[in-house]
């Protein structure tokens, strides 16, 4: 299972199935870590998950901070029709509003060419809070997958045209899910082949995987290249991480097998019985370019592309480890294919007057989830965004930063989706045919105060 979003790329999280770059259980980073702006050569301490050297340049001891709301919706449409009510699938549809904060310090603590710093954000992740009853509950309902990030730097210039940096990255994990399975399979076993009902809710075992974290352990390195006033060189480079949860799986008996003790008995189906399992989250390989242009004292161009070696991290996989079920005991459900995704941006800024600034902010950015990949649980979309953004400069030490952005998603649809061939063989998921709608929008505020 896992998600690919943006609200993984563009913004933070749009519940349900992206986070800004991830649907939930997804693979990516959010484009807008640190705010709207940032970029692999903006220099200070809101940019050093794009580029650590970006600290180099900065003097003194500065606190910068961004708080952004991420609003969006997402509607899924099944294909086909409910076979309880031979009527078409209802949509499941979510709206989301949720906070993304940033906070950041760096520091020269009085040397000339050393700079350390700490920060702490969220880069990725998903969650979702699909209706109960929903025509993709055999996917997922509820759930949730945030790694917290925090990042110690420190930069070095031996000149003042170049600053090279590194970032050492503790992330805590979360994750939870939910989602119901389908036990038609099963009582037609039990009762040798009888005619069963799909898709009846009698026969629904609501599985749940409670909350739980996990430790990842990763790192970035970057260089700033700053040879004169008018031209920014940066490079950097996000080495993978992976957050390797152990949990239970716990499955509820559907309602329908009350009747069926001793059946049930001899497939080790309790009231209530528990798997123990291993979930597997990765991030991949990420690569930063910038380049930025100050033709004039009052504009400046800044450019960016970002790549991510996501077809060498497969989305989410699952190892059973323990289970009364002889189907489930050593099974593995293997994460399903993603391919390589990038991301095309730029910051165009201007001076308006002396403590004014504003600007435009606008970027592309591609899902990493092809098409044999995309499911209910796995969503990924190329994102279109566009952003305005205007700063003030109080005085030498403090300024403001607003910022609004909105995204425009690609319509996805699902169609004959290919899981990933696993030895789990005792139940059959229903078809996710269909499609997906969304869109996304941010707003947030920014301070940074120079001491």
């Amino acid at each position: 299972m896992r998600w690919s979003s943006e609200l993984l790329k563009a913004g933070w999280w749009l519940g349900a199935a992206f986070f800004i770059y991830h649907p939930i259980f997804s693979q990516g980073v959010s484009t807008t870590v640190g705010g709207l702006t940032t970029t692999p050569t903006r220099v200070g301490p809101s940019s050093v998950f794009w580029n650590p050297a970006s600290l180099g340049p900065t003097f003194g001891t500065i606190i910068d901070t961004n708080i952004s709301l991420v609003g969006g919706w997402l509607i899924y449409d099944r294909e086909g029709t409910n076979p309880q009510t031979n009527q078409e699938f209802d949509s499941s549809q979510i709206r989301v509003l949720a906070p993304n904060p940033y906070l950041s310090f760096s520091s020269d603590f009085g040397l000339s060419q050393w700079r350390f710093g700490y920060s702490t954000y969220f880069p990725t992740g998903g969650f979702a809070s699909y209706p109960t009853k929903g025509s993709q509950r055999y996917e997922l309902i509820r759930g949730l997958y945030i790694p917290w990030n925090q990042q110690l730097t420190v930069a070095y210039s031996p000149h003042s045209d170049w600053s090279f940096g590194a970032g050492f990255i503790y992330s805590l994990g979360f994750f939870k899910a939910e989602f119901d399975i389908d036990m038609a399979k099963v009582l037609s076993k039990i009762t040798e082949g009888a005619q069963v009902p799909k898709e009846s809710a009698s026969l629904n075992s609501r599985s749940r995987i409670p909350l739980s974290t996990a430790h990842g352990f990763t790192g970035n390195f970057g260089i700033l290249y700053r040879p004169n006033v008018q031209w920014s060189l940066g490079l950097s480079m996000v080495l993978p991480m992976q957050h390797v949860f152990s949990q239970r799986l716990e499955m509820q008996r559907p309602s329908g097998f009350k009747t069926l003790e001793t059946g049930l008995a001899s497939l080790g189906l309790e009231e209530q019985f528990n798997h123990q399992a291993t979930f597997k989250f990765k991030m991949p390989f990420l690569f930063n370019l910038g380049i930025r242009f100050q033709p004039y004292g009052y504009y400046t161009g800044e450019y960016y592309g970002r790549y991510a070696l996501s077809s060498q991290t497969p989305f989410a996989s699952v190892k059973f480890k323990g289970s009364s079920l002889a189907a489930l005991e050593d099974a593995l459900i293997p994460g399903a294919k993603a391919e390589d995704s990038y991301s095309l941006g730029t910051v165009q800024t201007f001076d308006l007057w002396r403590p004014v600034q504003a600007g435009l902010v606008g970027g592309y950015s591609s899902s990493g989830v092809p098409e044999q990949s995309v499911s209910p649980a796995r969503i990924g979309f190329n994102i279109f965004t566009l952003g305005v953004f205007a700063r003030y400069k109080f005085n030498s030490h403090l300024k403001l930063t607003g910022e609004y952005a909105h995204s425009f998603l690609q319509t996805r649809v699902i169609k004959n989706a290919v899981d990933p061939k696993s030895s789990i063989s005792l139940y059959d998921k229903p078809s996710g045919n269909g499609e997906y709608r969304a869109g996304m929008d941010r707003a947030g505020i920014s301070l940074s105060y120079e001491f």
